[in-house]
């Protein structure tokens, strides 16, 4: 049990923390969106399209890379130096191995799609395994010790450099090579900065034993992200194999939109509070406590966000994309209750990960993927509204599954969520 002292400190931490994050990731929304409507006005639909292709692959490596490691170190009570030189190797072996493999599929990639440029951009995709591979433990130890202003600092200025490296390239008329180099950027600058800010010295030191002990937690949490992969990229995947790049990018564009404050509000919350509950996993009542808080303060938040995005869709669209891009009006519209959703499943993933049971929330993605699949792809051979309702039914009808099992983990009623 953990003492009043403890959970004193804990919430102390969570608050501070949750404000340091929301600070930052309001601004790097901002910022973001900013940098998207200026760069759908000096790019083509095209554009937004093929680098969508390109992330779906580049995405994938990372969600296998981190072999779920990273919420295992922080989900665990007690960790020594060699937890973490034991991940950093893994770390450098994946990404040596995941650089390969990206660039033997990336010629048939392009093959596929029709796309001549996806190799090369595949190609240079790639350099970030390394980057990621040298930044991950720095990260990993800044949260598990909830130290977030720092870390939403950091976060904030690599988002600057890929704002700012996407916008020149893209005013110098390098079309989709802007978001390329601007990822890279990103990556890179955060690596240095969390080298110099947060230092850590690598190691070489491998323990089997330990790799066994964190893979058991890691792999189904690993498997969960899988296929919470394939259920965020599916729709992507079969638009533009069926519908084509200008399709998929007024698709991508709407999904960016209502992506924006499940990324940088509701996640954020979960990485905030993941290691705050997991302290308090063997406290029902503190726990469940913590937990209602979490869902008022959210929801104060996620309802005006997504009910102001629903109404004004037309005319947000209209005023700073451009009428190029009305066609992705309607979509729009749909996807923010899919967005709206998604948020409220994070809560969920919380309970999970911090009970010790990705289990159960790795069964929950694959039911989903087993429905998402097949049923984006007849609803594709229709129109993009089409995708989009298919996609909000699905959410709405996980989400309850999820929330059920979930809340009879923490022996929580319904009616008091």
């Amino acid at each position: 049990m953990v003492s009043k002292k403890d959970i004193s400190d804990i919430r102390r931490k969570s608050s501070k923390g949750i404000k340091w994050q929301t600070f930052s990731e309001i601004l790097i929304r901002l910022f973001q969106l900013l940098t998207t409507i200026i760069l759908a006005r000096l790019l083509m639909p095209e554009d937004f399209g093929l680098i969508t292709i390109a992330l779906i692959f580049s995405q994938l490596a990372f969600v296998i890379f981190d072999f779920g490691f990273s919420a295992a170190l922080i989900q665990k009570k007690e960790t020594t130096r060699i937890h973490f030189t034991t991940t950093f190797v893994v770390y450098l072996a994946l990404a040596f191995l995941f650089t390969m493999l990206v660039l033997l599929i990336a010629p048939f990639a392009s093959v596929f799609f029709k796309e001549p440029l996806l190799k090369r951009i595949l190609f240079l995709l790639s350099s970030v395994f390394i980057l990621y591979a040298f930044s991950a433990i720095p990260t990993i130890r800044l949260t598990r010790e909830m130290r977030f202003k720092r870390l939403s600092s950091l976060q904030l200025l690599a988002a600057l450099a890929y704002g700012a490296t996407a916008i020149l390239l893209a005013w110098s008329g390098r079309g989709v090579w802007s978001f390329v180099y601007a990822v890279i950027a990103e990556r890179f600058i955060l690596m240095l900065l969390l080298f110099v800010f947060a230092p850590w010295k690598p190691g070489l030191r491998f323990d089997g034993k330990i790799f066994r002990e964190l893979l058991g937690f890691g792999g189904n949490v690993m498997g969960s992200r899988f296929s919470s992969y394939i259920n965020n990229n599916t729709p992507s995947f079969i638009i533009g194999k069926f519908l084509g790049a200008v399709q998929l990018g007024y698709f991508s564009v709407a999904y960016q939109l209502v992506e924006f404050p499940v990324q940088r509000i509701s996640k954020n919350i979960l990485r905030v509070l993941f290691p705050a509950f997991s302290q308090l996993q063997d406290d029902f009542g503190q726990f469940r406590e913590l937990f209602l808080q979490t869902v008022y303060y959210l929801s104060l938040v996620i309802f005006p966000v997504f009910g102001g995005m629903l109404l004004i869709a037309p005319q947000f669209l209209h005023l700073f994309y451009g009428a190029k891009w009305n066609a992705a009006i309607l979509p729009l519209q749909i996807l923010t209750a899919v967005g709206f959703l998604r948020s409220f499943w994070v809560l969920s993933s919380i309970i999970f990960l911090s009970r010790g049971k990705p289990k159960i929330e790795f069964q929950i993605n694959l039911l989903y993927m087993l429905l998402l699949i097949p049923g984006v792809y007849f609803a594709a051979r229709m129109n993009l509204q089409a995708v989009a309702v298919f996609m909000a039914a699905g959410m709405l009808f996980i989400l309850v599954i999820g929330q059920m099992k979930a809340f009879r983990l923490i022996e929580l009623k319904y009616s008091s969520f």
